[in-house]
């Protein structure tokens, strides 16, 4: 009887170290909360973070032309997204009006992303993408992250 009672006992000592010394959840969540999913929108493709979610401008307000990349799982009114819109200036015309923190704040500067130079500014950014020149505004964004950066960095034109 005693055999059988140590032998017992030895597998619960054993099953409860092996369930507790294991690291595989830990590190799995770790892993999905670094991923980056491919999106597609009306203006541009994006590798957003989890934790954003691409909505076009036809799905909120019911007119095309610009794509919104939210900061939330599925948009909701009052979260936090950047404006991607086209523009038919240049580069170098919507440098200048963002330099002039009029209207969107303090001038960051200039940052080489992986798809060319972004021109940042507090609530603002521009690049010349493709063929095309974007501007991207946010709504309670802060533009020097670098969650925001990947974000421009990975901007491509939609096809």
């Amino acid at each position: 009887m005693k055999k059988v009672m140590l032998i017992v006992l030895s597998l619960i000592f054993v099953l409860s170290f092996a369930a507790c010394g294991e690291t595989g959840g830990t590190q799995d969540k770790a892993d999905t909360s670094n991923k980056t999913k491919a999106v597609t929108g009306e203006v541009i493709k994006a590798e957003l973070p989890s934790g954003w979610c691409l909505v076009t401008s036809t799905e909120m307000t019911g007119t095309s032309g610009a794509d919104f990349i939210c900061h939330s799982e599925k948009y909701e009114f009052g979260d936090a997204y950047l404006q991607v819109i086209p523009d038919s200036r240049n580069v170098e015309t919507i440098k200048e009006i963002l330099v002039s923190t009029d209207p969107y704040g303090e001038y960051y500067g200039q940052v080489e992303l992986a798809n060319g130079t972004w021109y940042t500014a507090e609530n603002a950014a521009t690049a010349f993408i493709g063929e095309e020149t974007l501007i991207v505004k946010g709504y309670e964004i802060d533009f020097g992250s670098e969650e925001v950066l990947s974000i421009l960095g990975s901007l491509q034109l939609a096809e």
